[in-house]
């Protein structure tokens, strides 16, 4: 699934581990011997590795600290999954070749912007029918597109599907069968409830795309 970033990326989701561990900067002041700092070094980085990590292999949080998952809640109070895209490259990617099998039907790909522009999302490369939420600052519904049709590949024939062009700050995609998916509408309002709040993860994640 591919999202325009602003006027031309996209929507990622494949999820790496991209910068080295930032937890490495400002030891050198604090006196240590190099054999002391070296030591120190490794043990942050692999803390940081140990805590991003999940035992099922989920990474919850980027090398630098940003979050890579939360959750979000709809009006009946019901709870989504959210993957977040951090890089270009994951919000240019977004769902593209994401099998149906990876991707549940409580879950979704958030793409959180630091401003609104004009956001669209076409069907490259994805298995599944997709739901497109557009949202305002405040997470609400401002425009949607249902059932984006699956495209698995990237030839033009038959013709890609694609969202029009809506001026919004974030995308929400879920899968097109999704019960969840199906009760949200224009004018429907979620609520982040995950930490931390999302104006800092939209701060965390404007630097990786900078």
């Amino acid at each position: 699934m591919k999202s325009e970033y602003p006027q031309g990326g996209s929507v990622g989701a494949r999820f790496r581990l991209i910068r080295p561990c930032r937890a490495k900067e400002g030891f050198a002041s604090l006196g240590q011997s190099q054999k002391q700092r070296k030591a120190v070094h490794a043990f942050s980085a692999t803390l940081l590795l140990m805590l991003s990590i999940l035992p099922s292999g989920h990474q919850v949080y980027a090398a630098d600290g940003c979050p890579r998952v939360g959750k979000l809640m709809t009006e009946d109070r019901a709870l989504i999954s959210v993957r977040l895209a951090l890089t270009a490259d994951e919000v240019y990617g977004g769902l593209s070749g994401v099998k149906d099998t990876e991707f549940k039907s409580h879950e979704a790909m958030l793409f959180v912007f630091h401003r609104d522009g004009p956001r669209s999302v076409s069907a490259r490369e994805t298995y599944f029918d997709i739901d497109v939420f557009f949202l305002d600052r405040n997470l609400k519904v401002v425009a949607l597109k249902r059932k984006l049709a699956a495209h698995p590949g990237v030839m033009p024939v038959p013709p890609i599907d694609q969202s029009a062009t809506v001026l919004a700050r974030h995308i929400l995609e879920m899968r097109s069968d999704s019960p969840i998916a199906q009760r949200i509408d224009k004018g429907s309002q979620l609520l982040w409830s995950s930490t931390p709040p999302l104006q800092q993860i939209s701060a965390c994640i404007a630097q990786w795309l900078n």
